[in-house]
């Protein structure tokens, strides 16, 4: 049964996501936001989790490895759920990606039979 008093409001709020990713994939994720996000891991000074979007960690990983972000970042194939991590060999100098797109975590259907 379809609430139609709701559908309006619905259709709105789906409009307004899907304007808002649009202008977010027109525009890029920023490489200032990845730079400003890297600083702030860097300034604590032991081990950090983040979450996020894929499009950001795309972005995230070119910048910590000094890559330009609109030239390479989708060169960074990520699954649904995976786990990616970058760091440094000996020191804040020498940025690396240790693991990325590691999936081995997530039960495919197959794997539940």
């Amino acid at each position: 049964m379809e609430c139609k008093h709701r559908t309006p409001i619905i259709r709105d709020r789906i409009a307004a996501t899907k304007d808002s990713v649009k202008a977010k994939l027109a525009g890029g994720e920023s490489p200032a936001r990845a730079d400003n996000a890297l600083n702030l891991v860097r300034a604590v000074g032991g081990d950090v989790l983040l979450f996020s979007s894929g499009h950001f960690i795309r972005v995230l990983a070119a910048r910590c490895i000094e890559l330009e972000p609109s030239v390479h970042s989708m060169s960074f194939l990520l699954s649904t759920a995976s786990l990616s991590a970058v760091g440094y060999e000996h020191d804040l100098s020498r940025p690396v990606i240790r693991l990325w797109n590691d999936t081995h975590h997530v039960r495919t259907p197959q794997d539940r039979t």
